[in-house]
């Protein structure tokens, strides 16, 4: 998860439970603003495992109180899945997954939603799925989880925006990240045949420029948005094949 927050200058705050990973961000982001001659910024490294009770409320607490910063736009983009059949799946991962996918996120917007509508402005993203677009055999806690997101980011968008506070709901699709290989998902056909994953880069960069317009919705690359299409166009049970062909492993 990253906060965008506004001191004098500006800041980043970057939220992840592995510190390393976050000083390695932190350390890409100075370096990229040095080689195009922009003024470094401050970033806060919060270490923080969002799949554990409380963290959501902690993890605003050091933000805002401990710290004393004014968040003015807020990425949900923390998110985890598994890929095996539901009644195999161990319950402590499904637990997780639909912690960090639902609750640290409704949590998260929550506080820091009101912190922006108090002030009359301020940028929220949420990451969903265009597995969330139709139940998804072999990820079905995941799917419903993004389902989730989907429905709720577009209820609070129609909410906040009177309020000044813009809400944007990013669908990608698959993205090649480390997120296949804790899912378990590396074989997967989504990710494994040719054309059909995106690039991390990609997909944040249409992120941002999406929540920047304050769009309501923006799914990045032509082959999701047909997919999200087709959800609307063809029967409910080819969909499901079609999506469980996505998560199987890929024929060699």
């Amino acid at each position: 998860i990253i906060f965008t927050s506004a001191g004098d200058r500006g800041c980043l705050v970057l939220v992840s439970r592995r510190a390393d990973k976050l000083h390695e961000l932190a350390a890409e982001i100075h370096a990229a603003r040095q080689s195009t001659l922009q003024s470094k910024i401050p970033i806060h490294v919060v270490p923080a495992d969002l799949t554990k009770h409380e963290a959501a409320k902690n993890l605003f607490n050091t933000v805002v109180r401990e710290k004393g910063l004014q968040v003015t736009a807020l990425v949900n983009n923390a998110g985890l899945g598994h890929t095996e059949p539901f009644i195999q799946m161990p319950v402590e991962k499904m637990e997780e997954i639909v912690h960090l996918n639902t609750l640290a996120l409704t949590t998260l917007t929550r506080l820091f939603g009101a912190e922006m509508a108090k002030r009359g402005r301020g940028r929220i993203m949420s990451v969903s799925s265009i597995a969330g677009a139709a139940p998804g055999p072999l990820v079905a806690v995941y799917s419903a989880t993004k389902a989730f997101v989907s429905s709720f980011t577009l209820a609070i968008q129609h909410e906040l925006e009177p309020l000044g506070v813009s809400v944007t709901n990013l669908i990608p699709g698959a993205t090649f990240t480390e997120f296949q290989a804790r899912a378990e998902a590396h074989a997967a056909m989504a990710f494994s045949m040719p054309g059909l994953a995106m690039s991390s880069d990609r997909v944040a960069r249409a992120g941002v420029k999406g929540m920047l317009r304050g769009d309501s919705v923006v799914i990045p690359g032509v082959v999701n948005q047909g997919f999200v299409l087709a959800t609307a166009l063809l029967p409910a049970k080819l969909m499901r094949v079609v999506t469980s062909m996505a998560w199987s492993e890929m024929p060699i």
